[in-house]
């Protein structure tokens, strides 16, 4: 029986202990820190009717659809959820003689950003919206041929139009 007492106060503790952590951990975020959280409503890359950079879509409503196919939407299997095409430009990597890296052409999640910031596709074209596939979406603020604009920092080498030159 003292054996029992024992091990039933040590569960006890112990789910009182998880279930403390869980509330700890599952709190919601505080408001001083709120405003941290990263959210894309409020970005340059929000290119929806609402957004408010200097590209914006002129009926589109819905934020996430320049960037990410809904799920299922495309029949491949475990096809990515990005709704661009990659361009199929050849990069010219950074050089320099000090550097030491091997430099090759832009993978992964650079090529993703690339395919809006590299001046060679349509910001507005995506794989699917609304069932329908190849769209393009109308925006305003878009350079030659519905491309990133250049942007104020073209002299200084700021800019969001990167070029196939990197």
């Amino acid at each position: 029986m003292r054996w029992f007492v024992r091990h039933y106060r040590f569960r006890t503790v112990v789910v009182a202990a998880a279930m403390l952590a869980a509330m700890v951990t599952a709190r919601p975020v505080p408001a001083n820190l709120a405003g941290r959280i990263d959210d894309v409503t409020h970005t340059v890359h929000n290119l929806s009717i609402t957004g408010p950079g200097p590209v914006t879509a002129t009926s589109e409503a819905r934020i996430c659809v320049f960037c990410h196919t809904p799920h299922a939407a495309e029949k491949i299997p475990a096809a990515p959820l990005w709704n661009r095409k990659l361009s199929g430009a050849t990069y010219v990597p950074y050089s320099s003689g000090s550097m030491k890296a091997v430099v090759g052409q832009p993978g992964g999640s650079s090529r993703l950003c690339l395919s809006c910031h590299d001046g060679t596709l349509a910001l507005g074209t995506v794989h699917v919206l609304n069932t329908r596939e190849n769209v393009t979406i109308g925006l305003t603020g878009t350079g030659t041929g519905g491309t990133m604009p250049t942007g104020a920092g073209a002299q200084t080498g700021y800019t969001r139009d990167l070029g196939t030159n990197l």
